[in-house]
This record gives structure tokens, sequence and C-alpha cells, in this order.
């Protein structure tokens, strides 16, 4: 296969092959033709690019779907050995700041249409006078972007890290802005921001996303310790999913709500809220069973313990997903720990930690950390002292993520 490679590079004219090896600059094997415009610029005119491209694409070094170019696994190698073969070492470190200079004006728009109240420092380029900004006007805009060009972000901050050359702060917020995004979901909002990122690829209607940003504004806030500015844009959130016809964007607006108004201790107004998402939720949704569970842990809160059981069997019957199961259970642990059943708290609690066996452990890793915690309150409520600082320390380990390299659910038994 490389002597294929080989035979079908060596027929293309010279200002092509040249494009070709500085193509290995790139991280990813998928691409834009405005990311090669920007490392063409190293080397051979701008204005030859389009015809170089097509040319690669029909030598078959290249492929061309929905606009994005591709190239295999096999080709790529071959790209990079005739790079470093033949581009001297400054030259490949050019190419490399100038498709980062690329990135990192893209990576600024699509932070500042995605976090307008932020701040996003001044980019910082190396060859500012080349630099074409993308427009990314719009959240809807902005996630097209980085939904395509996710991978490659991520990649170019460990390319350029190796290369020795620092990566900018706004390019950064960008990377950590996508990977945290994809990478580190475990609530329902997540799920409607995914589904709306996948709509937004096929339609200009950014309505859902608009609900899904107001949501995760109105969590940041209350993350902050201010519910109460919170419930603005979660209300607003709201209004916006209704627009788009997205019920599920509509309930999770609408459990979050809820948490808002728990922490105002505006109970009534909490369990409407609620009650809400639970009636709005489209049947057969995972996330139902997080609606339930905080409807349970509500009443559990207001000391409604038959209700609370209730609600919790029925999140139960609904958790479709090793996180929701394990995040479910653990509630029902500490729901029945306050109504004073240890013994089925600490079954609970053990479930939890067995379902959660089943999930991804960067998902669920939070929530073995929270069930160790609750293992260790029962163990020190039955005077097992010793077991509870053990449980404590283990908590701790999985929390840090000293247990990942070995088994973070081994445990002594409680009961």
């Amino acid at each position: 296969m490389t002597i294929v490679v080989d035979r079908l590079y060596s027929r293309l004219p010279s200002p092509t092959r040249r494009l070709y090896r500085l193509m290995a600059a790139h991280p990813a094997s998928s691409f834009t033709a405005d990311a090669v415009e920007a490392i063409a610029l190293t080397g051979p005119p701008v204005s030859g690019v389009a015809g170089r491209l097509r040319a690669l694409t029909a030598a078959g070094l290249y492929t061309c779907r929905q606009g994005r170019y591709h190239m295999s696994d096999r080709v790529r190698e071959h790209c990079v050995a005739q790079a470093q073969r033949d581009l001297a070492p400054e030259v490949r470190i050019k190419a490399l700041t100038r498709l980062a200079d690329h990135y990192l004006a893209g990576a600024v728009e699509a932070t500042r249409a995605l976090l307008p109240d932020e701040p996003c420092p001044p980019p910082a380029y190396a060859y500012p006078l080349s630099v074409a900004p993308l427009e990314l006007a719009t959240a809807a805009m902005a996630f097209r972007w980085l939904a395509k060009e996710r991978l490659t972000l991520v990649a170019l901050q460990q390319r350029c890290q190796e290369a020795g050359f620092g990566i900018h702060p706004a390019h950064q917020a960008a990377a950590s802005w996508i990977v945290y995004r994809y990478h580190g979901a475990t609530d329902a909002w997540e799920v409607g921001q995914r589904r709306g990122l996948e709509a937004a690829q096929a339609s200009e209607d950014a309505h859902d996303l608009e609900g899904v940003l107001l949501t995760r504004r109105g969590i940041t806030l209350r993350e902050r310790g201010e519910p109460a500015d919170g419930l603005g844009a979660l209300y607003c959130a709201v209004a916006a999913s209704k627009r788009a016809a997205d019920p599920h964007g509509e309930a999770t607006a609408w459990r979050h709500i809820g948490h808002s108004l728990c922490d105002l201790k505006r109970w009534e107004g909490a369990r409407e809220a609620l009650l809400q998402a639970t009636a709005i939720r489209p049947p057969g949704s995972s996330c139902r069973a997080l609606d339930y569970a905080s409807l349970a842990e509500l009443e559990s809160r207001l000391a409604e313990h038959e209700q609370a059981i209730k609600h919790y069997r029925t999140a139960l019957e609904l958790a479709s997903t090793p996180a929701h199961e394990a995040r479910v259970r653990h509630g029902f642990a500490q729901a029945l720990r306050r109504h004073g059943d240890v013994r089925q708290a600490r079954a609970q609690a053990e479930r939890a930690l067995s379902v959660a066996r089943l999930g991804d452990l960067d998902l669920v890793r939070p929530q073995i950390s929270a069930v160790y915690g609750t293992l260790a309150a029962l163990a020190q409520a039955d005077g097992q002292d010793e077991e509870a600082a053990r449980l404590r320390r283990r908590a701790h380990a999985v929390s840090a993520g000293r247990a990942a390299a070995t088994d973070p659910f081994a445990h002594c038994a409680t009961s």
C-alpha cells in the first residue's frame, strides 16, 4: 500500500507535493479547505490551493465528503514521513503555527458566541495580518463549528505543546468547553445539548441551542450560589424550548428551576416545577428517571417519606443507563437513611455501586465517591469507626482519580 501511495504522490506537480507535505502539520485526518489555506501560507500561493486540493482528490490521496477533506491513516503516515524527510524543522513549525492561528481565530469567535458574558482576551496571533477570522456570529454557528472541529482542537493543543509553544487562553477555553460538553456528560441537559447539536447540523433553527445555553447559564449561576439569578435564565430557557417545540429541553429547564427553588426554600413552587418536568418529558426518555428522582428528593427533604419512596421506585423503573440508575439508587439510599431504615439504605447504596460498575468510570466517578461517603456515614452510625474511616478514604481516592488505575469499586461489605 505504501508503494501505491508513493507512486501517486510522485506523479503530482511539485507545488502540490509541497502542500501535501505541509499538511503533515494538521493533527487530524479530516479538515476543511480553510485549514489547508492557512497552512498553504507557509508555502505555495493561496490562490492555487483549490486546484491543488482537486489534484490530491483526483489522485486518490484525499477524499471529499460534505465539504471536508479526509485522508486515510496510511496516507497520513506517508505524508508525515515525506514532511520529516523533505521539510526543514523551522518550516514544519511555521506551518503548525499558521494552523494554530487559524483554529485560534475560530475558537475565539466560538467562545464569544457561546459565552458572551465570559472574559475572552484578545487573540495573540503569530501572523496577525494573514488571519481571516471565521464568522461565527450565533450560538448555532459556533456549535456546528465546534462539533466538527472538537477533536482537532484537542489534538492541536497537544501538538503545539509538544512543539514547545504555548496555547492562548481563548483557545484553551474553547477546547475545554467542547471537551467538558462531550466527555463530562452525566446530566439531562447534556443529552439535550447533543440532540440540539445534531439538529443544528441539519437545520438553521437555533432555538433548541438557545434553550440549552440558557439552561446551562442557570445551572452555572446556581452552582455559584446565585439560584435567584439563575431562575431568570432558566425561565427564558423554558420559553426558548417551547419555541423550538423541544419538550426534552423544556422539561430539563423545569427540573433545574425546581432545584433552584429548593435552594431558596420555596417548596411549593419547587414541587410544581418538578411535576411540570415529569409531565412534559417525552415517554421513553431515560431522563424521566432524573425528574422523578428530583421530585423524590424534595419530598424526602419535606419528610413526606411515603411519597419520596413512591417517586424513587418510579425513577428506578425508568432509569435506563448505569449512571442514571446509580444516581437514583444513591438518592434512594439517602432518603431511606433519613427515614431511619439503615438496612435498606445500605442495600440501595451497595446496589448503586454494583450498577455504577457497568458505566463509564469518567461519568460515574462523582457518583461512586458520593456513595462511598453515604456508606461511611451509615457505618459511623452503626459504631463501625474503622470501617467508616476506610470508606471515607476510598471516597476521597475515587474523587481524586487515584482509584482509576486499580479498582474503584473494591470495598468490604458493611452489613
